[in-house]
């Protein structure tokens, strides 16, 4: 399945460039007693070569009664809303991601803009040796500029309604397929597939198996670079090698060409760079640590409807981070994008630096012994103690001192449904007919309810 996901991106290479090292985030929380406690576990795997480290786990701990700490990437709260009845949380956080999505999309046009320079220049500058490169050349740089930015819009705004978890998983749902054959719908549409082989690039996408002949992926590829406009076959042959990271005298002129250009050589040196921080002088070949021509797939792999895992390696050949996080809790969520088992909501995310992933839980859990001792029995738990805390959180400081030592004073017995539909607060006595009062509602209607 390799050899068929390079022929997805157009320019996927060889292999055999380093890979960036695999952190992983787990982080337990527990609400206790209105703050939440919360641990974190850091494990940073560096994979074998010649910017390699040695791996590393970190560790740390503490309480936060509001604001949770910047310590990863994040911005989280907890709000907690106490009351007798019972307590209910309200966590919400963002891990990773930018927040400026319309600076994240203007980005990735400007670096599908320049991919778009550099293929169209490469081909230009190849054209004295072929006819067929003037054609590429406009290809690259007319039709492909413009198609590669619409399926990165479409893949933008699918990855940002996907930051919202799926199983407790994070942007591998059901709306991956629906990107997918969006996609493939648009390559049909603009020649770049046909019905004959848009089924070898669905099979590569939708990873249903490797069982893809040659023969099936080179008409799949065959038509790519008919779209491109090569009509030479012994050329198409060379543009077929290059597509799918076969090598080739094209694949080392493409490779040569972007090591020529300023932007590759400053993010080469910043490769450089680190390695030599983390390990002192560097030693490998030039260009080993940043392959050229998968440098320039990242600049305009972003428009490719690729899933969370499995052809995610097509993204970047760079670190990866990994968010596993536990919330406790004695009951089950009101409301999570997470998911609840063995008595915690649980997430797992794959970060990346443009879309942020979000997790949320609501959290309710009454106070069992204080409604039996008031009411003869629990009569707010879930939903209707989320809604009841959040409406006398909302009250005024007058009004909810009134209303708590109202509750205090009230023991079951046949008056008690009597007592709770006369209660006015002093600010409504001359209120005439009387406001309803949404908590007081809820726990009538609840105790009405057989």
């Amino acid at each position: 399945m390799r050899k068929l996901t390079g022929l997805i991106g157009l320019l996927a290479v060889a292999s055999g460039c380093q890979v960036g090292p695999i952190t992983t985030y787990d982080v337990t929380m527990e609400q206790r007693q209105g703050r939440m406690v919360r641990s974190v576990i850091r494990e940073v795997e560096w994979p074998a070569g010649p910017t390699s480290r040695p791996d590393t786990v970190e560790a740390w701990a503490g309480v936060y009664p509001d604001r949770l700490p910047d310590d990863m990437g994040n911005s989280g709260r907890q709000i907690a809303l106490a009351s007798d009845l019972g307590v209910a949380t309200i966590y919400v956080e963002r891990f990773a991601g930018n927040d400026d999505q319309a600076a994240v999309l203007e980005a990735r046009l400007r670096s599908i803009d320049r991919a778009a320079d550099l293929l169209a220049g490469w081909a230009k500058e190849r054209s004295p040796r072929h006819k067929d490169f003037a054609a590429v050349g406009e290809f690259f740089d007319r039709d492909f500029r413009r198609d590669v930015k619409n399926l990165a819009v479409l893949n933008w705004s699918r990855d940002l309604s996907e930051r919202r978890m799926h199983e407790g998983r994070l942007g591998d749902g059901p709306g991956r397929g629906d990107a997918i054959l969006r996609s493939s719908q648009y390559l049909l549409e603009h020649g770049y597939v046909t019905s004959e082989t848009a089924p070898v690039g669905l099979q590569a996408l939708l990873q249903l198996g490797s069982g893809v002949s040659d023969e099936a992926v080179r008409r799949f590829l065959g038509a790519v670079v008919a779209r491109m406009g090569v009509a030479d076959p012994a050329l198409a042959d060379q543009f077929v090698s290059l597509i799918s990271g076969a090598g080739g005298a094209l694949h080392e002129g493409l490779a040569d060409y972007v090591r020529g250009q300023p932007d590759y050589q400053a993010a080469l040196a910043g490769e450089i760079a680190d390695a030599a921080d983390a390990a002192g002088p560097a030693t490998r070949p030039d260009d080993e640590g940043l392959c050229p021509t998968q440098w320039l797939l990242s600049l305009w792999s972003p428009a490719l409807p690729l899933p969370a895992t499995g052809l995610a390696w097509l993204r970047w050949f760079g670190p990866s981070t990994q968010l596993n996080l536990r919330l406790k809790s004695p009951n089950p969520p009101v409301a999570t994008n997470g998911q609840w088992a063995d008595g915690a909501v649980s997430w797992q995310a794959s970060l990346d630096d443009d879309i942020p992933a979000v997790c949320f839980a609501i959290l309710a859990c009454p106070a069992e012994g204080f409604q039996r001792h008031r009411f003869g029995r629990v009569v707010l738990s879930g939903q209707g103690l989320f809604e009841y805390c959040l409406w006398r959180a909302a009250l005024t400081e007058q009004d909810r001192l009134q209303w708590d030592e109202f509750l205090r004073g009230l023991v079951p017995g046949r008056d008690l449904l009597a007592r709770l539909k006369a209660f006015r607060f002093d600010s409504q006595k001359d209120t005439d007919p009387a406001p309803s009062i949404a908590g007081l509602d809820m726990i009538v209607r609840a105790l009405e309810d057989p």
